[in-house]
């Protein structure tokens, strides 16, 4: 399952990406089609230098349209929720 979601992630073309940093950790969204999987949006934790520390993703949604309008909503999707989790371990 792993070495699958990489090939499938190396092998498609992002439409979208951007950096955003939650509480000082830097990730990298990245939404893409894959055959494997569809449209995904992934983030991925990166260094501060904005190197992906790993391929396994952080979080994800899956099945959505390949719009810059649904990025912008993972995109928000996806700060409240590492703020929301961020905010119970504190």
């Amino acid at each position: 399952m792993i070495d699958n979601h990489r090939k499938a992630f190396v092998n498609a073309e992002p439409f979208s990406r951007e950096y955003v940093k939650i509480d000082g950790t830097l990730y990298l969204l990245d939404m893409r089609h894959t055959l494997e999987y569809g449209t995904e949006c992934m983030a991925f934790e990166c260094n501060g230098l904005g190197k992906v520390k790993s391929v396994m993703d952080v979080w994800a949604k899956r099945g959505i349209a390949l719009t810059k309008n649904e990025f912008e909503k993972c995109k928000r999707e996806f700060m409240e929720d590492m703020r929301r989790r961020n905010h119970v371990q504190n």
